[in-house]
């Protein structure tokens, strides 16, 4: 999906979402037109970020979880393989 449809989804601004690509918080891909492409794992994250932040959580705290429960998740996966 672009990103004014993941904005609609979520009922924020487009800007909101480009701002958290551009911080590195969310990093679609990029169609062959140049264009970000935000699949399942995108709209996932700026899930986690919109209720993060009415929580009253910053992004660098955001930032820092996000970076925890990415390594527990790659330490449970190689254990289970």
């Amino acid at each position: 999906m672009k990103a004014s449809e993941l904005a609609k989804k979520f009922a924020v601004n487009v800007n909101t979402v480009r701002h958290y690509v551009r911080s590195g918080l969310i990093k679609p891909e990029k169609d062959a037109s140049g264009y970000h492409r935000f699949g399942h794992d995108e709209v996932r994250q700026l899930s986690f970020i919109l209720r993060a932040r009415a929580l009253g959580f910053t992004l660098d705290v955001y930032d820092s979880c996000f970076l925890m429960l990415s390594r527990a998740s790659l330490f449970v996966r190689m254990r289970v393989n």
